[in-house]
């Protein structure tokens, strides 16, 4: 029945196939935002599709997009289908393959999965998007009005609010903060979180970032800097794009 399904899917996407599709292409250790920054259309041979492959071992994360002979294509959506294969599965985890293959321009571009047929493929912009005005001066104050209000409860009680409603609203992110020692199927209260010594630790970190930002918003180079560096670390410690929701 599986490989009755993948003969479906790939029909599907043969029967709409246009020649010079333009697919987005790229070859980068990071995440889709990183592709679409150093990525680029690319226009294929007649016989050629869009791929789109995901990565994950770890905390290095590879994407590879662009064009495919369609008949490669076909069978790798078969070889996925007939392996149970867990580390082969597009799921959200430490280690994972995700791949998919579709026929109209610009559907690779998305983090995990193809736009399939009779979908919009999402608009790629080829050039530099402009740069960004800047918060106006009263959205700064509010800013540091807002982060002293909240300072004033601590630094502790501000972060841990921040991993209760993380770790509650989101629990699949919980596997990223291995070195905490989180069950992974129950709910948590303030009070177990605050009998959990490197929760508590943690939190005041989280929440010192935060202060740390708040401090340099009115340097914008030193803000910029300060967030990449904290971009680099988290990155390394297996956060992505898909976690950022």
């Amino acid at each position: 029945m599986k490989i009755i399904c993948g003969l479906i899917l790939f029909s599907t996407f043969a029967i709409i196939f246009v020649s010079g599709l333009n697919c987005w292409t790229c070859n980068v250790l990071g995440g889709n935002n990183v592709c679409r920054r150093s990525g680029g259309l690319r226009t294929c041979f007649n016989n050629q599709v869009c791929y789109n492959e995901v990565r994950r071992r770890g905390n290095t994360i590879n994407i590879r997009k662009g064009c495919k002979n369609s008949g490669v294509c076909e069978n790798h959506i078969m070889q996925s289908m007939s392996t149970p294969n867990p580390n082969n599965q597009c799921v959200n985890g430490p280690n994972y393959f995700c791949s998919c293959c579709c026929g109209n321009s610009v559907c690779n571009s998305n983090w995990l999965t193809c736009v399939t047929a009779g979908s919009v493929a999402p608009t790629v912009s080829t050039t530099v998007p402009p740069a960004d005005e800047g918060l106006k001066r009263s959205d700064i104050i509010n800013i540091q009005d807002s982060w002293n209000t909240l300072k004033g409860f601590g630094y502790e009680t501000v972060g841990m609010l921040v991993l209760h409603r993380l770790f509650n609203d989101a629990p699949q992110t919980r596997y990223l903060f291995s070195q905490l020692s989180l069950s992974s199927n129950e709910s948590f209260t303030l009070e177990q979180m605050r009998n959990n010594s490197r929760v508590v630790y943690h939190a005041n970190r989280v929440a010192r970032a935060v202060g740390r930002l708040v401090d340099l918003i009115e340097l914008p180079t030193n803000f910029t800097d300060h967030l990449v560096w904290l971009g680099q670390r988290h990155a390394y410690h297996g956060v992505a794009p898909v976690n950022f929701d």
